[in-house]
């Protein structure tokens, strides 16, 4: 993965307490849908100020663009409804119960790995 950072994985079925940093980041995220019919006019606009010489080739034809970037933005509209119906859920759970679960990750293990081995020097530290 980019920047050198791991793929977290759930661990079969635990789940931890997000922190409110978590939580806060869902509070104020902004969505990004766009409405259908501004498709064709974005690629159209877009393409019309930009010097495609140094770009190579478009993927499709120049008469297919507005269908090809329509599908791209509904892509888009889809995985953001989906994050949408997430977040919800997340926040919901935040509000009714003043706190939200989250499924586990392998960071999560290693987070409390590092905390175990805090704890356990600062005890042999004070305790010798």
């Amino acid at each position: 993965m980019a920047g050198g950072k791991k793929k977290k994985k759930t661990t079969a079925g635990r789940k931890v307490r997000m922190t409110q940093e978590e939580i806060d980041s869902y509070i104020n995220y902004q969505t990004i849908r766009m409405p259908d019919e501004i498709f064709p006019i974005v690629s159209k606009e877009r393409l019309a100020c930009t010097d495609l010489s140094d770009k190579g080739d478009l993927p499709v034809p120049m008469d297919q663009i507005d269908d090809y970037v329509a599908k791209i933005f509904r892509e888009i509209n889809q995985i953001d409804d989906q994050f949408m119906k997430h977040r919800d859920g997340i926040l919901n759970q935040y509000y009714r119960k003043g706190y939200a679960m989250r499924k586990a990750t392998d960071d999560d293990d290693d987070e409390q790995e590092e905390e175990k081995k805090e704890e356990t020097s600062w005890t042999r530290f004070f305790c010798t």
